[in-house]
């Protein structure tokens, strides 16, 4: 099962370390292979995948300030098309209180007088990834440790081979995912035809 410890271990290996039984084994290699994780799994998750992405969530304001407050877990934030009538949103922190708030962007007001709907791309725990997703972002960190710890050509060799294949089963199954229509009902297959393109994106 490849968890959190076994993605770390992963790392350790590709500097010939010994594996740990623990993620608080208190090795400060360990600390550092757990460190470039969760930099490399944020970095991953920010492009927006299908286990990430929430479509279509209704927002609603305050009644009073006509606010909206967003989790900072939030990465990215767009209006849909039940919200068309709707400027350009983001997620911004207000200085008034240092709260995260929905911000539209046209207007420069974090005021909304209706619900919005928007499209939503979200944080995970690197162990409620799906097996694909998991792997690649190992294999990455396993690559990018490497290349902090030892700067190796001949290690790095062997870490990019994996991260390149683990980064095309995960393509493979992201495409499994969209088997609707090849090139219409996917918002996947509009991505990868598109200007802002996966495939162009590691």
């Amino acid at each position: 099962m490849l968890d959190k410890l076994e993605a770390v271990n992963r790392s350790l290996q590709a500097i010939g370390e010994s594996r740990v039984n623990s993620l608080q084994s208190g090795l400060p290699d360990a600390a550092e292979a757990e460190v470039v994780l969760d930099e490399v799994t944020n970095e991953v998750l920010q492009v927006g995948w299908f286990e990430n992405i929430r479509e279509e969530v209704r927002v609603v304001p305050d009644s009073q300030t006509g606010q909206i407050l967003v989790p900072a877990t939030w990465y990215h934030v767009e209006t849909t098309s039940r919200s068309r009538d709707i400027g350009k949103v983001i997620t911004k922190v207000d200085i008034n209180d240092g709260q995260r708030k929905l911000f539209e962007v046209d207007e420069q007001s974090f005021v909304f007088a209706q619900d919005v709907y928007i499209k939503v791309i979200t944080a995970l725990e690197f162990d409620d990834m799906t097996y694909p997703l998991r792997n690649y972002v190992s294999a990455k960190a396993a690559r990018v440790f490497q290349e902090r710890i030892m700067g190796s050509v001949s290690l790095d060799s062997f870490t990019a081979r994996a991260e390149s294949e683990a980064w095309a089963k995960l393509l493979d199954a992201e495409a499994d995912i969209a088997e609707n229509n090849a090139l219409y009902d996917s918002s996947y297959m509009r991505e990868i035809t598109g200007r802002n393109s996966r495939l162009t994106w590691r």
